[in-house]
């Protein structure tokens, strides 16, 4: 089973990285993805939602604002923050849609029952793979935060059973 589900995620990665294009990397979509939902950031909070080092985020950082989708914000001290252009969130919405079609496009081989099946297992395996507020992040770093917010969102649940109710993050405080 470990081996299938492994293989699953393999697929699961493979389909989307060729759907996101060759130009787009894993690190540049998930850097698009969480500055659409928690932007603005610096490269170093970036870097740690995304569990990338913090020169290899100033590096995609960088190509992201050549290309126009990230433009840096007002400098705080020596952090800059980081916030999409309206290009940026376009591509950063383009992205999220594709994703969500190749899923839908994948679950389409499972009737109404198996779905319903594997959501119930899905959320008892988010669950169980979320250690805390951090780890969630990360987890849902490529997430639609829209479609799952609150008591259905099985990886904020968890990290709120283990940290605590969440609190907005202060610029002060970027692992809060």
């Amino acid at each position: 089973m470990a081996n299938k589900l492994a293989a699953l995620a393999t697929a699961v990665t493979d389909r989307t990285d060729m759907a996101f294009g060759p130009a787009r990397s894993r690190s540049s979509v998930a850097a698009l993805q969480t500055l659409l939902h928690w932007g603005p950031l610096t490269a170093t909070e970036l870097a740690r939602i995304l569990g990338v080092a913090q020169p290899t985020m100033v590096r995609v950082a960088g190509s992201l604002i050549r290309e126009g989708l990230v433009m840096r914000r007002d400098k705080e001290a020596r952090n800059v923050a980081l916030e999409l252009t309206r290009a940026g969130q376009s591509e950063a919405e383009r992205l999220r849609r594709v994703r969500l079609v190749e899923m839908a496009q994948l679950l389409g081989a499972l009737d109404g029952e198996q779905r319903r099946s594997l959501d119930g297992l899905v959320d008892l395996l988010l669950a169980a793979a979320t250690n805390g507020r951090a780890t969630a992040r990360c987890i849902c770093r490529f997430c639609a935060h829209g479609i799952c917010e609150g008591a259905a969102c099985p990886v904020g649940s968890r990290a709120t059973v283990l940290d605590g109710e969440f609190k907005e993050r202060r610029r002060d405080d970027p692992g809060a």
